[in-house]
């Protein structure tokens, strides 16, 4: 009896998940300290608009070597694009070190840092749904994403510290040491996905054209040009009024912790639509709040209320995804979904950037929480599609 709750647990997430969800703490632990980089760009003199610029390059490498990615993945295997990726954003982050003056240097820095991002997170995101049976997809996809809520919880304060008592050489050096243990807990991984399988000629095309596919991503999509105008604006936002990132991001990653242990089931049990549009809905309201909010404690509901929302959202649009596609396309189906998050944030990033440097990021954000709100129309109209189990 003693061994049912782990064969349990085992048959639930898979022989992967543990290793899985330990690779992902580190590689996110990396990705959480360069969300000061924008403070680092400020330092060196940029603006606003630059700001957005230097910052979105980085989900912009992500999204353009999607089609490749979907593609190699499904034919060469999880785990070669996921060591493909962890190599490039080392390299990547051994590039911070000599980036010292806004030039070209950084473009191709970040460049390579999303392309790297980009071939890691879709090939880990395709480990763990291999391994998850398709009537617990949400779940598990959900609780594999408390991997990345921990980090935003934890490290902003350790980054911030170090930060201000030690400089962004040290922040650079311990983001890459992360990423050399993220190696260490990848090397285990299993390959489970279908190897060696001959492909038409525009396999990942072929997903562009299938419309109830395309309703979840383009709906992810506007939900994540808000996701941009959050992750790479909040930190210069919130220094003039000398509050800590920590409180929004532990908040937001208390209440996704919630959702995702407790409630995670729900997109499984009542459908991706009705769980995904409330959701969307709640992210809309929490990015308004941020606009707006006057004191510490507004900005911590502001935060749970944004956890809650991305907390269901996220998982029920991935396992939306992978219903509406065959097994043997499922490494292209999530490349799609990842790319529409990312595109999504390098929008909001590029565009939010100028609409900054023209009004001011408070308004800014309630600019962002009125585009947001076409993901909540896309969303009720999205269909229950078809599943591919």
């Amino acid at each position: 009896m003693k061994g049912y709750p782990i064969s349990k647990a085992v048959k639930t997430f898979g022989h992967n998940f543990a290793f899985a969800f330990l690779c992902n703490v580190c590689v996110i632990s990396n990705m959480v300290f360069f969300l000061y980089f924008n403070r680092y760009l400020e330092e060196l003199g940029a603006n606003a608009a630059q700001i957005g610029l230097y910052m979105g390059v980085l989900a912009f490498g992500s999204v353009v070597v999607r089609p490749l990615v979907g593609t190699a993945i499904d034919k060469y295997g999880r785990k070669r694009l996921i060591f493909c990726g962890i190599a490039l954003m080392i390299l990547a982050t051994i590039g911070y070190f000599f980036c010292r003056r806004l030039n070209w240097s950084i473009l191709v820095v970040r460049m390579l840092h999303g392309v790297g991002f980009g071939c890691y997170i879709t090939g880990i995101f395709t480990v763990i749904t291999d391994d998850a049976p398709s009537t617990r997809r949400a779940k598990v996809i959900g609780v594999f994403g408390l991997s990345g809520m921990s980090t935003y919880a934890a490290l902003p304060a350790v980054a911030e510290y170090i930060i201000a008592h030690l400089g962004f050489q040290v922040l650079f050096a311990l983001a890459l040491i992360f990423l050399l243990i993220a190696l260490f807990f990848a090397s285990p991984l299993r390959e489970r996905g279908p190897l060696g399988i001959e492909f038409p000629p525009n396999p990942f095309l072929m997903l562009l054209s299938q419309a109830d596919l395309l309703i979840p991503v383009g709906s992810l999509f506007f939900y994540c040009t808000g996701v941009g105008a959050l992750l790479n604006f909040i930190a210069v936002y919130l220094a003039p009024r000398d509050i800590s990132i920590s409180y929004f991001f532990v908040a937001s990653s208390t209440a996704g912790a919630i959702v995702r242990l407790f409630l995670g089931d729900l997109a499984d049990v009542y459908g991706r639509r009705r769980v995904a549009l409330p959701a969307f809905a709640a992210g809309c309201i929490a990015l308004f709040w941020l606009g707006l909010f006057e004191n510490r404690w507004e900005l911590l509901a502001g935060g749970f209320l944004w956890g809650t929302g991305i907390g269901f959202a996220v998982p029920a649009v991935a396992a939306s995804v992978v219903d509406r596609v065959k097994p043997q396309d499922r490494g292209k189906g999530l490349a799609l979904f990842t790319a529409s998050f990312d595109l999504g944030v390098m929008a909001g990033s590029f565009a939010y950037g100028i609409v900054a440097a023209l009004i001011g990021y408070s308004q800014m954000y309630l600019v962002a929480a009125s585009v947001m709100l076409l993901a909540v129309g896309l969303a009720f109209f999205s269909g229950t599609g078809k599943t591919n189990s």
